[in-house]
């Protein structure tokens, strides 16, 4: 009796099989390379970010390079040494600020009028009266 799935000849029901089951083992083998392909790729990328993040030692004609953290400790560094420049850079502005605000206050005084005797104003006005340049009399 032959199976309704039967070609009638046995040799190539056999042949058939076999073609069937190499296929499958091909495939099954063609779609383990794939996966195992895949799974390395990611497992070299997983392996970057940990040396990204730990750092990687110096290897012959490649430096080594810090991890995440000795780069994160370094920049903490490069901005207390930023702060501490700036701090100093700043801390003696009020002081030279309240110098100057001096300094402008007597330049001011010596400007106004009425001016007091012995003032920079005054002396302009006692020079200009001398030489006939001004009618006014200086405050006494």
């Amino acid at each position: 009796m032959i199976a309704a799935d039967s070609t009638g000849v046995p040799a190539i029901d056999d042949l058939a099989l076999w073609a069937l089951a190499v296929g499958a083992i091909l495939g099954t083998g063609v779609a383990l390379w794939k996966a195992l392909a895949a799974l390395l790729r990611a497992g070299r990328r997983g392996a970057r970010a940990v040396d990204d993040i730990i750092g990687a030692p110096a290897r012959p004609g490649t430096p080594a390079r810090p991890g995440l953290l000795d780069r994160i400790s370094s920049m903490e560094r490069q901005m207390c040494d930023l702060d501490r420049r700036v701090a100093e850079q700043v801390a003696p502005l009020p002081e030279r600020l309240d110098e100057l605000t001096e300094r402008v206050t007597q330049i001011e005084d010596q400007l106004r009028p009425p001016a007091a005797p012995g003032t920079l104003r005054r002396q302009v006005d006692l020079v200009a009266r001398r030489i006939g340049a001004t009618e006014e009399e200086p405050d006494n």
